[in-house]
């Protein structure tokens, strides 16, 4: 019960927070993001370290399904989606999402460690605690 009372809690700051950055209204043939990423986070880099993953709770507060199918950050040279699963052997394994991540109607979509992650592939830079990124 208290698991639901956080996830309503995060979802109740989650609306009022992004609603500053809904999306302006599309116009025709123009591209416009309907995808957020609230309380988004990345792992510290540990020195020499090339890649890094980043966490945080995909939203979409508009009135149609839509799929966040790439990212960027000026924190690596590539970012791809990729989700972590377990093989039949019990062997943790790491590969790329086809499709991107489907963020339904008015919902969220969880990246968390053990689960989806945005990957962060040639980091540019060392990725510290208190750091912050676009």
């Amino acid at each position: 019960m208290k698991s639901k009372a956080v996830l309503l809690t995060l979802l109740l700051i989650a609306l009022f927070t992004s609603v500053a950055v809904l999306p302006a209204l599309a116009h025709e043939g123009e591209c416009h993001a309907t995808v957020s990423l609230y309380n988004g986070w990345a792992r510290a880099s540990v020195a020499g370290a090339p890649n890094s993953a980043a966490y945080g709770l995909l939203i979409n507060l508009t009135d149609e399904d839509d799929t966040l199918v790439s990212a960027s950050t000026d924190a690596a040279t590539s970012v791809e989606l990729h989700e972590m699963s377990m093989t039949a052997e019990g062997v943790m394994q790491m590969r790329p999402v086809e499709g991107g991540f489907p963020v339904a109607a008015h919902n969220f979509f969880p990246l968390q460690p053990g689960g989806f992650r945005i990957m962060l592939m040639g980091l540019t830079r060392e990725l510290t605690p208190a750091a912050c990124s676009t």
